[in-house]
């Protein structure tokens, strides 16, 4: 599973929003603020494994926000799709399923936790600076005298931002409020040039869809029926990869 990097800022036109969701005080949220912890379980008090973060979207019908509806907007969400279908009772149990991180375009239309968001065309694009995938190979531990899989961090060759395609939805909380949380679309990457060499060997090889700025807002606004298209792998040229030496301090947090 790859864990997104926070980005500072929205920073070059193609990522531009126009709408920046409002704190429940009523007081302006920063964009791109670093991720923290989700809210600690609501029967146990011990924190959860989904985090908060931000997404980028298209307003709807179903907005939770006060925006007008024009434009894109950047809204908080949970990382990790709860299912609308999810009651007070069942809502820790599906916060800390991490298996709703992630989508496949194989199975998004049949598996109950993504298939209304996908049928709805509730898609949403997660920005980050980078993402991390992990390095089994032997080689590369004895390269780096590291004892496990060595953290790779992977980001666009030409430093910019990386806009990954997620499916958001709407839940609600322990307090009957509406939430928002999201998924990560990935791709097999078998024949990929570089993450094929990630992952355990005994795991299927997967890759992040990261969106080219050109269909931003075919991802956004297309039809279900298109939006397969649209997740392609983002070839290797274009893709630096940096693994983390043993020690070396995160730039920012590993989910």
């Amino acid at each position: 599973m790859a864990h997104p990097q926070t980005v500072p800022t929205i920073g070059c036109v193609a990522h531009e929003v126009d709408h920046v969701y409002a704190l429940p005080n009523g007081e302006p949220r920063e964009v791109a603020k670093e991720i923290q912890p989700a809210r600690s379980s609501t029967t146990t008090g011990r924190p959860l494994a989904l985090q908060l973060g931000e997404i980028i979207r298209q307003p709807r019908e179903w907005d939770i926000t006060d925006d007008d509806g024009q434009g894109r907007e950047l809204v908080p969400a949970l990382w990790g799709t709860v299912a609308p279908a999810v009651t007070a009772a069942t809502l820790d149990r599906a916060l800390a399923n991490t298996h709703s991180f992630n989508a496949r375009p194989e199975t998004v239309d049949m598996l109950p936790t993504f298939r209304q968001a996908w049928a709805a065309g509730r898609r949403c694009i997660i920005q980050a600076d980078a993402i991390y995938e992990p390095d089994h190979r032997l080689e590369t531990k004895l390269a780096l005298r590291a004892k496990g899989a060595v953290p790779t961090r992977f980001s666009r060759a030409k430093g910019e931002p990386l806009a990954l395609a997620g499916l958001s939805n709407t839940y609600k909380d322990a307090a009957v409020r509406f939430q928002l949380s999201y998924a990560m679309l990935n791709i097999n990457a078998a024949r990929h040039p570089l993450f094929r060499h990630y992952h355990r060997p005994d795991e299927e090889n997967r890759m992040d869809v990261v969106l080219p700025d050109c269909t931003l807002g075919d991802w956004l606004m297309a039809p279900v029926a298109r939006a397969r298209e649209l997740l392609v792998p983002f070839t290797a040229e274009r893709w630096t990869a940096e693994p983390e030496r043993p020690g070396e301090p995160h730039q920012a947090a590993l989910f």
